[in-house]
């Protein structure tokens, strides 16, 4: 079975071996459409691929041949889905942001445990940026956020699902729902856009500045 060796666009795991399960011609015998699916997790993929000056194999041949298609002479032009960077919401700090990111790609290699932790720590840099001066566990400063008017109730409800699922991930021995931390990546992204993101939005159309950073 012929393949090719990329990074996974989904997953985002490096040098995969990608079985190509099937070929469509594109352009007459010196392109076309090679399908697979990622074998970390298992999402397809097509590549558009193209023959070279030096290839040995037509594209109809190419579905018989045993290895690597750079052996064969041909290339990957371009790959579907495009790999979407991670990134975090726009005006967080750096510290939180970093953190986001190793999240997300923890998440996207399907790391559950850690995706989990990462993601709490994010929230847990948010509150203390946010309000240094509160005291006590998460729990108790993400209440005493809430009643200081630094969080509205549903937010502090998700801000409080993060830390819980976020402790499970860390604590328990069974591996976290995938579910779940598809959850979490969400709540986390909501927490930090309106801590963040939406308060600079406000400052920057009121002429106020940037104040990234600044405390309820």
């Amino acid at each position: 079975m012929a393949i090719f060796v990329t990074k996974c666009p989904h997953c985002s795991a490096d040098k995969m071996t990608f079985h190509i399960q099937a070929l469509e011609q594109r352009l007459g015998e010196y392109d076309g459409n090679a399908f697979s699916s990622c074998p970390s997790c298992r999402n397809p993929i097509c590549a558009w691929i193209k023959r070279g000056t030096s290839a040995r194999l037509s594209i109809n041949s190419l579905s018989g041949w045993m290895g690597n298609i750079e052996d064969a002479g041909w290339r990957i032009s371009i790959l579907w889905p495009p790999a979407q960077a991670s990134v975090a919401p726009e005006d967080v700090p750096t510290s939180i942001s970093r953190n986001f990111v190793q999240a997300e790609e923890a998440r996207k290699r399907q790391h559950w445990e850690s995706a989990g932790m990462t993601y709490r720590r994010c929230l847990e840099l948010a509150m203390k940026d946010r309000a240094p001066d509160l005291s006590g566990s998460l729990a108790r400063r993400i209440d005493k956020l809430a009643e200081a008017g630094g969080l509205t109730s549903d937010v502090a409800e998700w801000a409080h699902s993060i830390r819980e699922i976020g402790n499970e991930a860390a604590h328990d021995e069974h591996e976290p729902n995938p579910d779940d931390i598809e959850d979490l990546a969400a709540f986390t992204k909501i927490v930090l856009e309106y801590l963040y993101t939406m308060p600079e939005k406000v400052r920057r159309r009121s002429g106020q500045g940037h104040t990234n950073g600044g405390q309820v």
